[in-house]
């Protein structure tokens, strides 16, 4: 597994000892509303956690936890070579934290050989649309909402 560090952030595969700040994190009402599986106590994190490390393993997904001086403050991942997500600890946002990972992610990415990369959201979230063109990747196409995602979705795409 891979560490990266850049822009003042650490990136490093997740740890069984990043369970209890998880749950903390997902307190967050807009945790709670962007992201699709919910860590609510201490074993759904540790299966998260489990499952990160499963698709390090898999080679199909490469999530890293996002370190700055205040801790764990987001999360980045590359899944199935092409499509990055993020998200942002709510301690951490207004900081440039998940454009400043997804910069770092997406160089690393490349350098691995990766074919274009792209970051999908849905239509509504403003914050992710920013982070995403910030980070040098410009909306492409805007698909139908399609589950779980009830709205539609940008797709913004880069190289």
């Amino acid at each position: 597994m891979t560490t990266l560090t850049a822009e003042g952030l650490v990136l490093r595969p997740w740890s069984d000892d990043d369970a209890a700040a998880l749950v903390e994190i997902h307190r967050d009402p807009a945790m709670r509303r962007w992201t699709t599986r919910h860590v609510t106590t201490a074993e759904d994190a540790t299966a998260w956690v489990a499952a990160q490390q499963e698709g390090w393993a898999a080679n199909t997904r490469h999530s890293f936890a996002v370190l700055d001086d205040g801790g764990l403050a987001g999360c980045v991942v590359l899944k199935h070579g092409r499509e990055i997500g993020y998200w942002t600890a709510a301690h951490a946002r207004g900081r440039d934290v998940a454009t400043r990972a997804v910069r770092v992610l997406a160089a690393w990415a490349h350098d691995e050989g990766g074919p274009g990369l792209e970051i999908r959201h849905q239509v509504d979230n403003v914050a992710s649309c920013r982070v995403a063109e910030k980070a040098g990747f410009p909306l492409r196409e805007t698909l139908p909402a399609t589950p779980p995602w009830p709205l539609p979705g940008h797709v913004h795409v880069r190289g």
